[in-house]
C-alpha cells in the first residue's frame, strides 16, 4: 500500500487537461496575480513517513504534551516538520508549472507553526514577471478554527522556465 503525502482536497485537484500552467500564462502574469491555490493537510502518517525518510524524530512532532511544554513557542499541540510544506511547494511547482521549470533560488521565513492534521492553504502569486526568470511569492496559510488566519511560511522563489 502506498502513502500519498498531504493529498490535495479532491475538489481542488487539477483536471488532466488543465494540470499545468502554460509558459504563456506565466509570462503574461502581472505583479500580485494568483497563479495557484491548494488546500493541504499533513496527517500523523505523513509526519511519521517524513521522520522515517529524513531521520527527524524530534518529540515536538510526535507528542502533544511535549509540544505544549516548550514554553518559548507557546504551542497548542505537536507541529509538522518545517521542511514538509516546502516539499509540497516543490511538488506544486514541479507538477503545475510548465514541464522543465526549475526552482533556481529561494528564501523562506517561518512565522507560525502548522499543526498535524490542520488544513492549510498554499498560495502561489507572481511577484516579478520575466521572460525566462520569474519570481513567485508563495504563502502558506493555516486555516484556523477561530477564523484568525495569518501566514505561517512566507517564501519567495525564482523559477526558471523552459525556453519553449
Amino acid at each position: 500500500m502506498s502513502t500519498v503525502l498531504a493529498e490535495p482536497v479532491a475538489s481542488e485537484r487539477p483536471k488532466a487537461e488543465e494540470a499545468r500552467l502554460s509558459r504563456k500564462d506565466i509570462i503574461k502574469a502581472v505583479f500580485g496575480e494568483l497563479l495557484l491555490a491548494e488546500t493541504r493537510i499533513i496527517s500523523e502518517s505523513d509526519v511519521e513517513l517524513f521522520a522515517k525518510l529524513f531521520g527527524d524524530y524530534n518529540r515536538i512532532h510526535f507528542s502533544d504534551d511535549y509540544a505544549r511544554s516548550v514554553r518559548r513557542m507557546k504551542l497548542k499541540a505537536r507541529i509538522v516538520h518545517g521542511m514538509h510544506p516546502l516539499g509540497l511547494i516543490s511538488g506544486i511547482i514541479g507538477m503545475q508549472f510548465p514541464e522543465g521549470s526549475q526552482v533556481y533560488r529561494g528564501k523562506e521565513e517561518w512565522l507560525r507553526p502548522i499543526y498535524v492534521n490542520q488544513p492549510f492553504r498554499i498560495l502561489v502569486a507572481m511577484k516579478e514577471p520575466g521572460l525566462c526568470r520569474n519570481t513567485v511569492q508563495v504563502s502558506v496559510w493555516p486555516v484556523s478554527a477561530d477564523g484568525v488566519d495569518s501566514v505561517a511560511i512566507n517564501a519567495e522563489f525564482i523559477i526558471l522556465l523552459p525556453k519553449s
